[in-house]
């Protein structure tokens, strides 16, 4: 099912981020390319060789055994065809196993096509995963073109506890972007529109045009200290200085003298 077009998603303002993105995963979620990243690695090679056997594949199996210590190398090819169906899909599995503990790493492209439903998909998968005390860890990558319902979508996915992109300037490796833990970092960013429903300043926020005393605004997050230096305000406002003896808002001007009082320039409150 397709997704809607990225505008169509900026008009939608009023929706959260985390909305947006279950959506998105909602209708990706049934797509081929997904499927196989959700579902990972098969607990045992020996899945793979009995659903090659049931497609007639060419298969290569490799293993040494030394007490609870294993290797296994996995090479299929399926390739199946009939009068409205076609499939072919190469796999290359590594796996290493300590007792009940073990560690494997996967390739894999699929491509298949049911002319009689209308339906294709095209998958480039890798995979990898740690069984240690009974827990699993995966992450994986999949790339996938898909056609169902008369439309075509593609996906890129990524599953991992920490995504980091670097470059590689000067000779050396530069982190510039990461996700760990579901939250995002990055080093510099640009960006044309954008809706944020909660921001934290660490330091300074300022429009591009400031100039001090002069055009933009500044604020200092870990001053407090703002500079506006065109400012309009509607309706209500208030204004507090000097430990609260000054206060200025829409009623107007109340000073609190140290003797006791007030001093009010403006309409009673």
């Amino acid at each position: 099912m397709p997704l809607r077009s990225s505008t169509e998603f900026v008009d939608h303002y009023n929706s959260l981020p985390g909305d947006i993105l279950e959506e998105i995963d909602k209708k990706i979620n049934d797509t081929e390319a997904i499927k196989q990243l959700k579902k990972g690695i098969d607990s045992s090679t020996e899945a793979i060789l009995e659903n090659a056997k049931g497609l007639n594949g060419n298969t290569q199996y490799f293993m040494r055994q030394n007490g609870k210590m294993k290797a296994e190398i996995v090479r299929v090819d399926n390739y199946v065809v009939t009068e409205t169906k076609a499939l072919a899909e190469s796999i290359h599995q590594v796996r290493a196993t300590a007792d009940k503990s073990w560690a494997a790493a996967q390739n894999s492209l699929q491509a298949k096509y049911d002319m009689k439903k209308g339906e294709a998909s095209a998958t480039w998968t890798s995979l990898v995963k740690i069984v240690y005390d009974g827990v699993s860890y995966d992450a994986g990558m999949v790339i996938g073109a898909e056609l169902k319902n008369g439309k075509v979508s593609t996906q890129i996915g990524f599953s991992a506890q920490t995504f980091i992109v670097y470059n590689p300037a000067n000779g050396k490796m530069e982190p510039v972007f990461a996700i760990r833990n579901g939250q995002v970092f990055l080093r510099t960013i640009f960006i044309d529109k954008g809706t944020i429903e909660e921001l934290l300043i660490g330091s300074v926020i300022q429009s591009k045009n400031y100039q001090a005393g002069d055009t933009g605004f500044k604020i200092d997050g870990e001053t407090g200290i703002a500079e506006f230096n065109r400012l309009l305000i509607n309706k209500d406002f208030k204004i507090m200085g000097d430990a609260s003896k000054i206060v200025l808002d829409n009623t107007g001007l109340a000073v609190y003298p140290a003797s006791g009082g007030v001093i009010k320039l403006g309409r009673r409150p």
